[in-house]
């Protein structure tokens, strides 16, 4: 990771942010603080965090509203706090295009370790060689600047999202379950709980078939997982 990274923190809670610096400050984590969405919004403006730990019950706007609104300005990836324990709730966050979750209360531990998983995702991605482009007949996946296009025309991908579509890139035809991306994602082990990739991979197909609407990138076989369309290499499909 890079020698200091800087979190923002949108959190109404004066005591959550101040025992959250704590730990952060003995990872050499710069966390700076806001209480609202629209204070939110000025911030990543005029400022570019590594990260954003954004609170979903905010004062005057909805975290809904304010990632929308983040999306629009910036690309800076960002992980919900949220009381919110129901599993639709936590989808909908994932759609609006949040990398992860993490349900309140939780320990400052946690959270600094889901943080530093996420810079080193981001950190890892930035030392691929700029030769690191996969080319197919009807999509290029460019590691360097974390973009996909499909023709002329730029998917808006989520950094998981992009990951996600890598990982099955670089394998044709090879089938990855939910277990194996969750593993590869987030450097730890499932636990059972793969929801967060069946949204994201979901997400992903959506943005892809939305641009061609004709082609199957990803597909499903059930007790095997998903991989990327090999029959795309040879301009079959």
């Amino acid at each position: 990771m890079k020698e200091t990274n800087t979190i923002l923190m949108v959190e109404d809670e004066q005591e959550i942010y101040d025992l959250t610096k704590l730990y952060f400050d003995k990872e050499n984590l710069v966390l700076d603080h806001v209480g609202n969405g629209n204070d939110a919004i000025r911030y990543i403006s005029n400022h570019k965090p590594d990260l954003v730990l954004l609170d979903v019950g905010l004062p005057d706007i909805s975290g809904f509203d304010v990632i929308h609104k983040i999306k629009e300005i910036s690309d800076v990836p960002v992980i919900f706090l949220t009381s919110k324990k129901k599993v639709q709730d936590q989808i909908n966050g994932l759609r609006s295009g949040a990398e992860d979750y993490i349900l309140k209360p939780f320990h400052p531990q946690l959270l600094t370790e889901k943080v530093r998983i996420h810079l080193k995702r981001t950190e890892e991605r930035s030392h691929i060689p700029s030769s690191s482009v996969l080319r197919f007949n009807h999509i290029t996946i460019d590691h360097e600047n974390q973009s996909v296009h499909i023709g002329s025309n730029r998917v808006p991908l989520t950094q998981t999202e992009f990951q996600i579509l890598s990982i099955l890139a670089d394998q044709p035809g090879m089938y990855f379950s939910s277990e194996a991306i969750y593993e590869k994602l987030w450097f730890e082990n499932s636990m059972g709980d793969t929801r967060g990739v069946l949204v994201h991979i979901s997400n992903l197909r959506k943005k892809l078939h939305k641009i061609e609407p004709n082609k199957t990138f990803i597909m499903t076989k059930r007790n095997h997982g998903y991989k990327f369309n090999e029959h795309l290499c040879d301009g079959s499909q």
